[in-house]
């Protein structure tokens, strides 16, 4: 990976090389992963708002292209109303392949339990919900040093639960309980 981030990220002098991948130290991948699960939480809250205060605050978790198609699709939703889908799982995050810069890594967003609820965007009614089974799905995550954040910049891939069936968690593993978000109970 050759991403830069302007000016050095605090933990820089803490990266460490293991092969011939970098990883940052514990308290910034926690921190990561909270990013990165608030922001799939608001995008949960702002699909369902037709709050324009909510929606102003997408620069806040996200960046880069994966911004710039969310408001794409938002600008569509506002002129030609559709259904409006909102997934909801169970994550497991792990991060992977951090720049030497300690700016960018990859996230990979294990998602198991995965529904896909529709909704009417007039009424707000739900119109169908769907299993969607497990997958794992990939980003671009980014550092921004002036909101100091997570924020998650590029959709990479969408790969089957199984393509790492040898899955063993990044030394050090994340630490504290799973969070849940976004379940139907």
């Amino acid at each position: 990976m050759t991403f830069d981030s302007p000016g050095s990220v605090p933990w820089l002098d803490r990266m460490r090389r293991v092969e011939s991948e970098w990883f940052a130290p514990e308290d910034v991948v926690v921190q990561l992963r909270a990013h990165y699960l608030e922001a799939v939480e608001w995008m949960q809250n702002a699909n369902l708002s037709r709050s324009a205060r909510l929606w102003a605050m997408a620069p806040l978790y996200m960046s880069g292209v994966y911004w710039q198609r969310c408001y794409d699709l938002l600008m569509e939703q506002k002129k030609t109303p559709r259904a409006i889908g909102i997934l909801r799982c169970d994550h497991r995050v792990e991060a992977r392949h951090f720049a030497p810069s300690g700016g960018y890594c990859h996230l990979i967003d294990y998602q198991t339990g995965r529904r896909m609820a529709t909704y009417d965007p007039r009424t707000m009614d739900r119109i169908n919900t769907q299993d969607l089974g497990d997958t794992a799905v990939v980003y671009l995550m980014r550092y921004d040093m002036r909101d100091q954040r997570w924020k998650i910049n590029a959709f990479v891939q969408e790969l089957p639960i199984t393509w790492n069936s040898q899955f063993q968690p990044i030394h050090p593993p994340f630490s504290g309980s799973s969070r849940h978000i976004g379940r139907d109970h």
